[in-house]
This record gives structure tokens, sequence and C-alpha cells, in this order.
């Protein structure tokens, strides 16, 4: 899974540890 940053980006979320409480959850592309 990844999801769309505050910034915009796409992150894969199991390596980003940093996660922003404005990141919106979205399905494996």
């Amino acid at each position: 899974y990844g999801y769309i940053d505050q910034s915009g980006e796409f992150v894969i979320a199991p390596r980003y540890k940093g996660a922003s409480p404005f990141a919106e959850i979205l399905p494996p592309k």
C-alpha cells in the first residue's frame, strides 16, 4: 500500500516511518 502525503507525493507506507496526519490512504497501484 501507499498514500499521497501532504506535499502530494506518492509514498510507500511500509517504508515511510514519518507518516503524515494529513496522509490519504490509497489502494495499491
